[in-house]
């Protein structure tokens, strides 16, 4: 069950995704929240909810991108990129005291979990 609303998400990002949209989002981030609820039953509620808000806005990114870089003068925009870590991505790795968010989507941890082994090229 989630422990954050679409109107608390929709407060924390600017977003033109529909209710339904979000929801969906919430419900992703209840997920991976649940697996920190049950590998530390001590985080308070609170401490989740906002976690999973902030994982809800990582992924509102995903679909909706935030400006990364402007040029006024040319009017240049940058957009991030699908899997870029995010202010609220960070927020929500730094809540979260068990560490299941920074293990999953940590660039540098991604990176270095898919050149174990032998076989890869240089």
């Amino acid at each position: 069950m989630a422990r954050t609303t679409e109107s608390a998400v929709a407060l924390a990002i600017d977003t033109d995704l529909s209710s339904a949209q979000i929801t969906a989002f919430i419900d992703d981030a209840s997920a991976f929240v649940d697996i920190i609820a049950a590998a530390d039953s001590t985080i308070a509620a609170a401490r989740l909810a906002l976690i999973e808000k902030y994982l809800a806005c990582h992924f509102v990114t995903l679909r909706d991108p935030r400006v990364k870089a402007a040029l006024i003068a040319d009017t240049s925009d940058t957009y991030q990129r699908d899997g870029e870590v995010t202010e609220y991505l960070k927020a929500a790795i730094a809540l979260d005291p068990t560490h299941t968010i920074r293990d999953a989507f940590d660039d540098d941890k991604i990176g270095f979990r898919h050149k174990i082994g032998t076989g890869y090229d240089a």
